[in-house]
C-alpha cells in the first residue's frame, strides 16, 4: 500500500478550502472509523440494505464537519 504525504503550510499558496476535511477523512480511514462504526450498526441494517450504516453515518460527518455553510443547506434539504 501507498501511502501519500500531506503537507500542511501557511504560506497562502495552493489554498485548498477543504484540507481540513481531507485530513479528517484520512484520520478515519487510518484508525478504521468507518468500519467501526459498520461493526457497532449491524444489527440495525436491514438484511435487504444495499447501503452501509457506518459509511453513511461517516459521509454524513465528513459533510458536517466543514461548518456552518453544510450545516445550512442541510436545513433546506
Amino acid at each position: 500500500m501507498r501511502r501519500s504525504k500531506i503537507t500542511v503550510s501557511a504560506d497562502g499558496k495552493g489554498l485548498v478550502s477543504q484540507a481540513g476535511t481531507l485530513l479528517l477523512a484520512e484520520a478515519a480511514r487510518v484508525t478504521g472509523l468507518g468500519q467501526g462504526l459498520a461493526g457497532g450498526l449491524a444489527r440495525w441494517r436491514a438484511p435487504r440494505a444495499v447501503h452501509d450504516p457506518g459509511k453513511i453515518l461517516t459521509d454524513l460527518v465528513m459533510t458536517l464537519a466543514p461548518g456552518w455553510w453544510t450545516t445550512k443547506a442541510m436545513r433546506s434539504m
